[in-house]
C-alpha cells in the first residue's frame, strides 16, 4: 500500500512537472534526468525511462506518457513501469492557483511491491520540520487533487526480492472517483490469481484526512471467487500512520457470521508484516487448506444380491503444489476467536487460533477447543525456509464421540463410543500425495464402552470360513458392543504399522497386527478371533479360546477381501474350506460335532438373541480346553 501510495504521488508530480516543461519545450529525456534526481533524493526511487511525451491543450490540458519506468535506487530493481498514462488537468483550475487533475488512466501497468527498499526521506529525531516547510506541505496538499483513477490490464506482483518467490494479481482494473465536494471517495478494484479472483468495493469519507495521518471512515464489501469464496462486508476507521495502514473497530459480517476486531499492515520492515485481532462467528477453512478435501475410506453400500458393492474413494491425493512459497512473502501475527471453526466436514468450536509467521515459519496453535462433545488442542507448523517445506503437526483429542467425528472426518460411520486420539506426526513435501508419502512419526486411538455399527463381528467370523468375504458385510440392524477397542501406529514413509489392535466385547475378543498404507490406502492385517467364555471375564486370556483360524484383511479400505488364513485358499479355496468345514480341526473341545459351520453359527444366534435360551444355558454347551 504504501509502495503504491508513492507510485501514485510520484506519477501525479511526473504529470504536472512533465506538462509545464514541454510547454516550454524541454525535451522528455531531460524531464526525465531532472525528475529522477529529485525521486532519488526524497524517495529512494529512480525515474529510468519516459520513452514518448506528448501534449494537449484543448478541450483541456493534457498529456499521455508512454513507456514509463521506475526503479530502486539502491538494487535497481524495478518498481513500477506503464505502457501508457494518460492525465488531464482543467485549465481554469490553474488560473486559480489549483492543479485539479480530472482524470488519470494506465494502461498495461505494473506494480512490484516489496522490491522497493528505500523510503521516504526521514529527518533526525532532533530536526524539527519549520513551520514554512509544514505550511508549504499543507498548502500543495490543499491545491492538488485527482478526480479520477483508472487502471486497467495491469499486474501486481510482490516479491519477496530474495528467490524470486512472488505473488502474481493479474487483470487489475481499478476505478476510484473523488465526489466533487471531495469528501467522499468511491473505488473499485479487480484482480486475479490463477483460478482465484476478488472483487473490493469500497467508500471513504473525507479521504484528504489521510494526507494528515488521521483516521477516515472507511465500508468495503469484498467477494472473492475460486478457492476462498466467503463474501464479507466490513467497515472500520482506516488511518496512515507513517509505514502503517491500520483498521480499527472492525464490524461487519463474514462467511454469513459476524466479524469484529482490528488489522494493520506495516511496510517498515524487509517484508509487509501482517497484525491481526478478530471474533469470527464462523471460519470456513476447507477452500484454502489444501489437504483438507483427503480422499477417504467410503462407507460400504449394500450391493445386489447381498454383500457390499466397492464404492471406491474419490481420486486418491492429490499431486499438485501447495503454494507454500506464500509463506516467504510476509509475516503475520494472528489471533482468531472463532464460534465454530469448519474443516471440510469437521466442526470444531468455540475454538481459539493463534498464527506466528516469522522468518518463513508458520505456527498456527489451536488452544483447547470444544470438539464434538470433548476437547481438542493441537499444533500445525510448517517450515518454507527450503525449497522443500516441513510439516509437522501435534494432535490431542479427547471425550469426543467417536462416531460423529469419524463420519464426518472419514466418512466411516462403523465406530461408536467415547474416544482418545493422539497424532505426532513429521513430513516434508510440496503436495498432498509427496506430504502423506514422507509421513512420520506415531498415532494411537482408545474407543470405550460402545459398539460398532452396521456389522456383527461372530456373523462376519462365521461366513469367513465358509467363503471369502469381499468387502465388509454390513447391514444397518446390526450391532456389535465392545468395552475397549484401541490401537497404537509406528508411522514411516506413509507406512502405518501396529502390533496391539484390541477388540474386547462381551463374548468376542479380537487382536490384530498390520499395516495401513496411507498412500494407496490399503489394509493388510491379521487377526485373531476369540470366544470369551463369559460376560465378566473378557479381559482374562485363560478364559478364551480361540476358533482356530486366523482370519485376514487385505486390499482397499473401501472394499477389502476378507478371509480364513488357510494354506491356498486363494488359490483354491473350494478345497481349503471343505477341510475346515469337514470337522472340529483347530475347535477342540467343542460338543455336539457340525465342525466349524455349525459352531459359529451358534455362537452368531447367541449373541444376536435368535436363538430361545438364557445366554448361562448356552454357555454351559461349551467346554473351554485347559
Amino acid at each position: 500500500m504504501k509502495s503504491i501510495k508513492i507510485i501514485f504521488v510520484t506519477l501525479g508530480a511526473l504529470i504536472v512537472v512533465v506538462i509545464f516543461l514541454v510547454v516550454i519545450g524541454v525535451p522528455a529525456q531531460v524531464v526525465a534526468s531532472s525528475l529522477s534526481r529529485q525521486l532519488e533524493a526524497s524517495t529512494g526511487l529512480r525515474l529510468k525511462n519516459i520513452g514518448f511525451a506528448k501534449l494537449a491543450i484543448l478541450p483541456e490540458l493534457g498529456l499521455t506518457l508512454e513507456d514509463v519506468s521506475v526503479e530502486d535506487a539502491a538494487s535497481g530493481q524495478p518498481v513500477f513501469s506503464t505502457r501508457r498514462a494518460r492525465s488531464g488537468i482543467a485549465l481554469d483550475s490553474l488560473l486559480r492557483g489549483q492543479i485539479r487533475v480530472t482524470d488519470i488512466a494506465l494502461s498495461g501497468s505494473t506494480v512490484y511491491l516489496g522490491r522497493w527498499k528505500g523510503g521516504l526521506t526521514r529527518r533526525s529525531p532532533t530536526a524539527q520540520p519549520g513551520e514554512g516547510a509544514a505550511a508549504r506541505s499543507e498548502n500543495f496538499a490543499r491545491m492538488f487533487t485527482v478526480e479520477q483513477l483508472t487502471a486497467d490490464d495491469c499486474t501486481v506482483i510482490l516479491d519477496n526480492g530474495r528467490d524470486r518467490t512472488e505473488l502474481r494479481l493479474d487483470s487489475v482494473r481499478l476505478a476510484a472517483t473523488l465526489s466533487p465536494s471531495q469528501d467522499r471517495l468511491s473505488a473499485k478494484f479487480e484482480a486475479r490469481s490463477g483460478p482465484n479472483a476478488v472483487q473490493l468495493s469500497a467508500t471513504l469519507a473525507s479521504p484528504a484526512l489521510l494526507l494528515e495521518e488521521k483516521p477516515v471512515r472507511v465500508e468495503a464489501t469484498i467477494e472473492p471467487s475460486g478457492a476462498w469464496q466467503s463474501r464479507a462486508t466490513i467497515a472500520g476507521n482506516l488511518q496512515v500512520a507513517g509505514p502503517v495502514i491500520k483498521m480499527d473497530g472492525i464490524q461487519g459480517t463474514f462467511d454469513r457470521g459476524r466479524v469484529v476486531g482490528s488489522l494493520s499492515v506495516s511496510f517498515a520492515r524487509a517484508k509487509p508484516f501482517v497484525d491481526m485481532d478478530l471474533d469470527v462467528e464462523r471460519l470456513d477453512l476447507t477452500d484454502v487448506t489444501p489437504v483438507a478435501r483427503t480422499p477417504r475410506a467410503a462407507a460400504p453400500q449394500p450391493a445386489a444380491g447381498g454383500g457390499t458393492a466397492d464404492v471406491g474413494r474419490d481420486g486418491g491425493w492429490s499431486n499438485h503444489a501447495i503454494a507454500f512459497g506464500g509463506l516467504r512473502l510476509f509475516e503475520s501475527n494472528a489471533r482468531i476467536a472463532a464460534r465454530e471453526i469448519v474443516l471440510d466436514k469437521v466442526h470444531l468450536g468455540p475454538a481459539n487460533l493463534e498464527a506466528t509467521l516469522l522468518d518463513d515459519n508458520l505456527s498456527v496453535v489451536l488452544k483447547r477447543s470444544d470438539l464434538y462433545g470433548g476437547q481438542g488442542t493441537g499444533e500445525l507448523s510448517v517450515d518454507a525456509t527450503q525449497q522443500t517445506p516441513r510439516l509437522a503437526l501435534r494432535l490431542d483429542v479427547s471425550g469426543v464421540n467417536g462416531l460423529a467425528i469419524l463420519t464426518d472426518a472419514a466418512n466411516f460411520s462403523y465406530v461408536d463410543g467415547r474416544g482418545t486420539a493422539k497424532f505426532d506426526l513429521k513430513s516434508t513435501g510440496e503436495s498432498p500425495l509427496a506430504i502423506v508419502s514422507s509421513v512420520e512419526g506415531t498415532a494411537s486411538f482408545l474407543f470405550q464402552d460402545g459398539e460398532l455399527r452396521g456389522l456383527n463381528v461372530p456373523g462376519m467370523l462365521r461366513s469367513v470360513l465358509e467363503t471369502i468375504l469381499s468387502g465388509w458385510q454390513t447391514n444397518a440392524s446390526d450391532r456389535t458392543k465392545f468395552s475397549t477397542f484401541s490401537a497404537s501406529f509406528r508411522i514411516k514413509d506413509g507406512q502405518a504399522r501396529t502390533d496391539d489392535v484390541r477388540f474386547a466385547g462381551p463374548l468376542v475378543r479380537i487382536t490384530a497386527t498390520g499395516t495401513a498404507n496411507l498412500v494407496d490406502q490399503t489394509l493388510d492385517f491379521r487377526l485373531e478371533p476369540k470366544l470369551v467364555a463369559s460376560v465378566g471375564a473378557q479381559g482374562s486370556g485363560a478364559d478364551a479360546a480361540g476358533i482356530g483360524v486366523p482370519v485376514l484383511a487385505k486390499g482397499k479400505w473401501s472394499n477389502p477381501q476378507i478371509y480364513a488364513d488357510l494354506p491356498d485358499i486363494l488359490s483354491n479355496p473350494a478345497a481349503a474350506l471343505g477341510k475346515l468345514r469337514a470337522g472340529d480341526k483347530g475347535l477342540p473341545g467343542m460338543l455336539g460335532g457340525g465342525g466349524a459351520e455349525n459352531w459359529m453359527k451358534r455362537l452368531d444366534e447367541m449373541i444376536g438373541g435368535r436363538e430361545g435360551g438364557g445366554l448361562g444355558e448356552r454357555l454351559k454347551q461349551f467346554q473351554i480346553p485347559r
